[in-house]
Order: structure tokens, then sequence, then C-alpha cells
């Protein structure tokens, strides 16, 4: 098996590793600016403590990759600039499946090659876990993220093999159980 990678450097200023506990509120504050930008604030209900607990708690449910810029002269700290979430499934015809659940950078760093890397950086954890696939969603409007999909060499399911993706909320979860 393929050495999994822990952390690499790209661009001189940008580290890219695995998150850790203490990069929650950074986290919560990208997953708010991606809500803002796909217009679904109204959707996000967890908070950091969430993200803790899910993600480093005792039942570890999801993996983090963060961009991490390293603090500018004058500044204290080192700030996110993104972040891609991704957990495990299972592919009853393939086998191991690392799904993305989100890629995210902010805005005034975009054009910059960090999308990229942080995709590498799952890529490169994919292949260390015998993964025989990525999987993920796009919003249909979000033109520039279908064109890095494809630029990656990703397939639109939907068009190609007609897939369909479904989804039950916690209230139709609730509502279907008492049928």
């Amino acid at each position: 098996m393929n050495r999994f990678p822990t952390s690499y450097t790209r661009m001189a200023d940008v580290t890219y590793r695995h998150a850790e506990k203490d990069d929650c509120d950074e986290i919560m504050r990208l997953i708010k600016e991606l809500a803002v930008f796909e217009n679904l604030v109204h959707q996000v209900n967890i908070t950091s403590e969430t993200l803790k607990r899910d993600g480093f708690g005792e039942e570890k449910l999801f993996h983090c990759i963060v961009a991490e810029e390293k603090a500018k002269s004058g500044a204290d700290t080192s700030q996110l600039i993104g972040y891609l979430l991704y957990f495990w499934s299972y592919a009853t015809f393939t086998g191991r499946v690392l799904y993305v659940e989100d890629l995210y950078v902010s805005q005034n760093n975009r054009r910059k090659g960090v999308a990229s890397a942080l995709w590498a950086f799952a890529m490169k954890v994919a292949v260390a876990k015998e993964c025989k696939r990525m999987q993920w969603v796009v919003l249909d409007w979000n033109t520039d993220a279908i064109r890095f999909y494809q630029k990656m060499g990703a397939v639109d399911l939907s068009k190609k093999e007609g897939w369909l993706i479904y989804r039950l909320n916690e209230d139709d979860i609730n509502a279907a159980l008492t049928l």
C-alpha cells in the first residue's frame, strides 16, 4: 500500500495538511463562506463544536485537508484559506470510495492553484487508501467548478449513465418512519 500523505507545501506561502481539532473554528468560517457563495446559508445547522465531535471525536465521521496561508508580516497567526472535506464510502461494484463533500477556497485566494493542490492531496490519499474512485456532487450553475472537475478528467454521471441524486432530510426521515 502507498504511504498515506500527511502534508506538503506547493507554494512557498501555503501549506496543505490534514486538519486538526484546533482548526474547526476556521473550517466553520470557511463553511459559512461556502454557504454564502452557494446561497444556502439557511441550511447551515452545525457549529465548530459539531465539527470537533464528528471529525475528531470517538467516532470520526469525516476527514479534512486544509490550505493554510503562513502569517504575513505583522500578523499573529496563519489563516486557513481553503479546505476539502471528505469521508469514506463504499461501492458494491468497485469497493472503496473517497467521497468529497466540499472543496472550497476563499474568494480572494482563487485562481492561485489552491483548489488544485487540495484536490491533488485528496487524490494521493485516495491512492494510498486503495480507493477505486472519488465521487462528489456539484451545483449545475457552478460552471467554474464544473470546468475544474472536467479538467481533472471527471465524468458527469447524470449525463453519461443517467444517475439521479435523491435525498431525505431529517423531517422527511421522521415522516417516512410514521407511514
